[in-house]
């Protein structure tokens, strides 16, 4: 009787867990099931109500806070007026926006304001571009339109996918800019002895530019994390990107429209000379090319210069207010890479005029210079 007893307690018991975990695990699958879901909207200001200044929570800055009322303009709220509260960017009424709204697993709904709604002045301002090129360009405008069209497709369709599948950066950069480099010149100038001695230089020096980066990243032993951006890539990708490679195809990408405008002026200049006169020797057009390329490379450097500066401005000028020694400062990779990214862009370009030259004037010969075109390309 005494085990019938005990062995009914143990079942009793056992039972007992046993719904326990039963119950355990039906709460844990509501309590996985129940998230808080994010739809994002667009949406248009029609009113400002308060709007006041206060400090941004653990500092000492004032911002601008606004209580907003807005109508949603898409989706299943299409129609619907929401008040939210705007600690994000300033709005004015008549302003479009995204908003996103959060339905939360308790059951509340929550609005937040998002990005401005950009897309129909960048869409303008690119009408303004194409309509500009058009019109000033004729048929050489429209070419480098398409050139600038093909280079876009090639990056975001054959770099990017390369890159995220695990191939060299530095490897498929180099080869895509110079295929880039070829389809571009050739779509925008023709196919002439102009053309072919500007893309040879372009070769030649990028070929000397992925050398000088691969050495200038090595023994600054910089790592190409020196972005947030970067980071949020290694972990969106698991590690499977290498990061210096990625610099150094950064750098070979970015100097790679500013080398194609140093060769074709170079080019362009050698057959103009080329036909003017016969009476001059290889030397002497060598000569005169290198003294308009001088002035050109001056120019050149101090735009990549600029364009770098302009670029890093706000790093700039939270290093100029910073109170750590320069030596330091310089020393810190963000800034050592904006630096190498520089010199190494530079000095690419400086190398561009005498090989872009001399290939010219080996390849443009004595009456058969025709076919050249005026102007430069910028092309990225």
């Amino acid at each position: 009787m005494f085990k019938i007893v005990i062995t009914s307690i143990f079942l009793s018991f056992g039972v007992f867990l046993a719904s326990i975990q039963t119950i355990s695990a039906q709460e844990s699958e509501q309590a996985v099931l129940i998230q808080d879901i994010t739809t994002r909207y667009k949406a248009k200001v029609v009113s400002i109500g308060e709007q006041y200044q206060n400090n941004i929570p653990g500092t000492d800055v004032l911002h601008t806070y606004q209580t907003i009322s807005a109508i949603v303009l898409n989706k299943d709220k299409k129609g619907e007026i929401v008040e939210v509260e705007n600690d994000y960017s300033l709005l004015a009424a008549g302003d479009v926006f995204y908003l996103d709204y959060t339905r939360t697993g308790d059951g509340q709904d929550m609005y937040y304001v998002g990005e401005i709604y950009r897309i129909e002045a960048l869409v303008w301002l690119a009408l303004f571009f194409f309509v500009l090129v058009l019109v000033l360009g004729g048929m050489q405008g429209l070419r480098s339109l398409l050139a600038l069209a093909g280079s876009f497709l090639a990056i975001v369709y054959i770099l990017f996918p390369g890159i995220l599948a695990g191939y060299n950066p530095i490897l498929i950069s180099g080869t895509l800019a110079i295929g880039i480099l070829f389809f571009i010149m050739y779509v925008t100038h023709g196919f002439n002895r102009m053309t072919t001695a500007a893309f040879l230089g372009c070769f030649v020096t990028i070929l000397i530019t992925i050398g000088l980066s691969y050495l200038a990243v090595f023994y600054t032993k910089l790592t190409g994390f020196s972005s947030d951006d970067a980071v949020y890539l290694n972990v969106n990708t698991e590690g499977s990107i290498n990061f210096k490679g990625l610099l150094l195809g950064a750098i070979i990408i970015g100097v790679m429209g500013i080398i194609d405008d140093i060769a074709i002026t170079q080019a362009s200049v050698v057959a103009e000379l080329r036909a003017l006169t016969e009476k001059l020797t290889n030397k002497q057009i060598f000569v005169k090319a290198m003294n308009i390329g001088k002035a050109h490379m001056g120019a050149v450097v101090n735009s990549l210069v600029l364009a770098y500066t302009g670029t890093a401005l706000p790093l700039l000028l939270l290093v100029y207010i910073s109170d750590i020694p320069t030596l330091e400062l310089i020393n810190q990779e963000v800034i050592a890479t904006e630096i190498v990214r520089t010199l190494v862009g530079s000095i690419g370009l400086v190398l561009a005029v005498p090989i872009s030259t001399i290939i010219a004037v080996i390849v443009i010969k004595k009456g058969i210079a025709g076919g050249h075109h005026h102007g430069h390309s910028h092309q990225v």
